[in-house]
């Protein structure tokens, strides 16, 4: 076991002094063997141009400056964490490959080896995963409104969901983020985002089997079940993952992240059921969104938000609840938490 570790110190010791080759030299293999090339490429920029502001504007310190870590601690700050998004950006962009399995493992091992040297802590590193993958998202985005849509392919086939199908989907949300508020609840910030890294992978891992055309026991019949009409399986519960991830990690404020994932859950998901059960009255600027849906998101996410940040909720859940109806191709789970930040954010500044 000693000589894993000492192999392992290495990798991370090479990949901290010699990132630029590491990375260049994946780079050249993912531009051989991915498909979806051009959105990697347009992620990876964003993501070199994104980063140095990121790292200013949170100024979250690294763990090495207030412990000795077991290489010379960098100058710059730390969240989030760059060799985490970078690699992520690879696994994620192999989603529906069987490359994504390696770059997967390259992925996790990277982001790992980054807190076991002291450089990052968990949340630095959880930041960087969940902003690849935002990032690849906006990338897939870009790709498709200028480009001949670029599908993730596989044998995955999808259907519109029947509004029986659609509540029960929404259903399945709410509890799953009633769920990840409750190992926050239970178990503190580091582990819950530990939990969403790990979940993130797993479904991608999902993903990537039943697009190859493999049938698995439960989940390809929830799948089959609860699926909008989209070509990447589980899409929905990634997404929904990955919002949660991106507020856990970057909010300075755990309590307010676990207020926002609980507004993500029960608002959007009242605002769903209500909305197409009881919709009549329709937004001005988004006639598929409803007052009556709008109305149940502000109450319930109010509600569900007062239990970790007070009357503090109040404001939050009514800016959500507009956000919510903005006429904008971005899906929900990776918008309301978005938005939390951004205005969490602005507070702390002005």
């Amino acid at each position: 076991m000693k000589v894993f570790w000492d192999v392992f110190l290495l990798f991370s010791r090479f990949l901290e002094s010699d990132f630029s080759v590491a990375m260049l030299a994946v780079l050249f293999l993912a531009l051989i063997v991915l498909r979806r090339r051009v959105s990697l490429l347009m992620a990876l920029l964003l993501l070199l141009l994104l980063l140095p502001s990121l790292k200013l504007a949170y100024a979250d310190a690294r763990p090495c400056v207030f412990a000795p870590g077991l290489v010379a601690c960098p100058n710059e700050f730390g969240l989030p964490s760059g060799h985490a998004a970078s690699f992520g950006l690879f696994a994620i962009a192999a989603v529906g490959s069987w490359w994504f399995f390696p770059f997967a493992l390259l992925a996790l091992a990277v982001a790992y080896s980054r807190i076991f040297i002291g450089v990052h802590s968990i949340p630095q590193v959880g930041a960087g995963i969940a902003l690849a993958a935002l990032l690849y998202v906006i990338g897939l985005s870009f790709r498709h409104r200028f480009h001949k849509p670029v599908h993730f392919g596989g044998a995955w086939k999808t259907t519109r969901l029947k509004k029986r199908q659609e509540l029960s989907r929404k259903a399945v949300h709410m509890v799953l983020g009633t769920l990840i508020v409750l190992l926050g609840v239970l178990f503190g910030r580091d582990a819950l985002i530990v939990f969403l890294s790990v979940a993130l992978a797993g479904l991608f891992a999902v993903a990537t089997l039943l697009m190859k055309g493999w049938r698995l026991p439960l989940l390809s019949r929830v799948f089959d079940e609860f699926e909008r009409d989209v070509d990447l399986p589980g899409k929905g519960a990634m997404y929904f993952v990955i919002g949660s991830l991106l507020v856990s990690s970057f909010s300075q404020n755990f309590g307010y992240a676990l207020a926002a994932i609980a507004i993500l859950a029960l608002g959007d998901g009242f605002a769903t059921i209500v909305g197409k059960l009881f919709g009549r009255a329709r937004v001005a600027w988004n006639k598929a969104k409803s007052w009556e849906g709008t109305i149940a998101f502000a109450v319930a996410g109010a509600l569900a938000g007062y239990v970790f940040i007070g009357l503090a909720a109040v404001p939050l859940s009514l800016v959500l609840a507009f956000a919510e109806t903005l006429p904008l191709d971005v899906d929900d789970n990776l918008l309301i938490p978005f938005v939390a930040l951004l205005l969490e954010f602005m507070v702390r500044v002005l």
